[in-house]
C-alpha cells in the first residue's frame, strides 16, 4: 500500500524514478505525442503521458516527448528519463 499511495502522490519520487524506464512513444493522427514508463521494481505499474500532462497529485509536468528522453519539470528542477 505505501508504494502505491508514492506513486499517487508523486510518482517521480527519488525512490520510484530509481526504478523508471522510459519504453518510448507514440504520435497519434493528430500529431499528439503520448511517452510509456515503467515504474516499480518489476515494471508493474504502467505511465502513459502526454506533453504538458500534469502527473498524479505531483507537481511534476511533461514538458518534452521524444525518441530519446522524456523531460519533466516540476518548478525549477528538471528530471530526464532515458530510453532503455
Amino acid at each position: 500500500p505505501e508504494i502505491v499511495e508514492l506513486i499517487k502522490k508523486d510518482p517521480l519520487s527519488e525512490d520510484i524514478l530509481a526504478t523508471a524506464v522510459y519504453k518510448g512513444y507514440v504520435v497519434g493522427s493528430s500529431g499528439l505525442k503520448t511517452a510509456t514508463v515503467q515504474i516499480g521494481a518489476d515494471g508493474s505499474q504502467t505511465l502513459t503521458l502526454s506533453l504538458g500532462e500534469k502527473i498524479g497529485d505531483s507537481e511534476w509536468v511533461v514538458t518534452e516527448i521524444n525518441p530519446e528522453y522524456v523531460l519533466v519539470e516540476a518548478g525549477e528542477v528538471e528530471r530526464k528519463l532515458e530510453l532503455k
